[in-house]
């Protein structure tokens, strides 16, 4: 089985994303499966492209999806790369740019798709002193979510980390 795990964090890094992701690698590698890594360079830079057998490419992203600070970098050599990918499954970690970036794509993806959902949390309002009070902010984020439901749809498995609920700061 050849797998690409799409993440905006992998190790060295060492973040809760990052960690489940390394994790989520080891026991596919295990396994005897083909890894491969789709990722951002990390705050420290690696000594390899190559992970405990998995070979990690890396993508030079930043931004979001708000129009304020929007995707840039290699957008398009991501989004080609996964195009061109022979994958059986593509498991994307979190609602990040290796995931926002995709799903604009989905149907030139013939790959499973699988997301790993680690708490999406873009509805939650936070309040600031200054006008509009973090509330474009909010109602930009209510349209990115309603748009989820146009591309949740071509999602093949969701996977959800915790039985628990936590409806105070995210929406799983």
């Amino acid at each position: 089985m050849n797998i690409l795990i799409a993440t905006f964090t992998f190790p060295p890094n060492q973040d809760g994303v990052a960690e489940a992701a390394a994790s989520v690698a080891k026991a596919f590698l295990a396994q005897g499966w083909q890894v491969e890594i789709a990722t951002q360079p990390p705050s420290i830079p690696r000594d390899s492209n190559d992970w405990n057998g998995a070979r990690i490419f890396e993508f030079q992203i930043s931004g979001t999806p708000y129009f304020r600070h929007p995707f840039q970098g290699e957008v398009s050599k991501y989004q080609d790369f996964l195009k061109n990918g022979r994958w059986d499954v593509v498991l994307f970690q979190g609602y990040s740019w290796p995931l926002y970036l995709a799903a604009d794509i989905f149907t030139e993806i013939f790959a499973k798709k699988i997301l790993v959902s680690h708490g999406y949390s873009a509805l939650v309002w936070t309040p600031v002193r200054q006008f509009p009070f973090g509330l474009a902010v909010l109602a930009f984020s209510a349209i990115q979510s309603l748009l989820m439901l146009c591309w949740a749809r071509q999602i093949d498995r969701w996977v959800f980390l915790s039985r628990q609920k936590d409806f105070g700061a995210f929406y799983d």
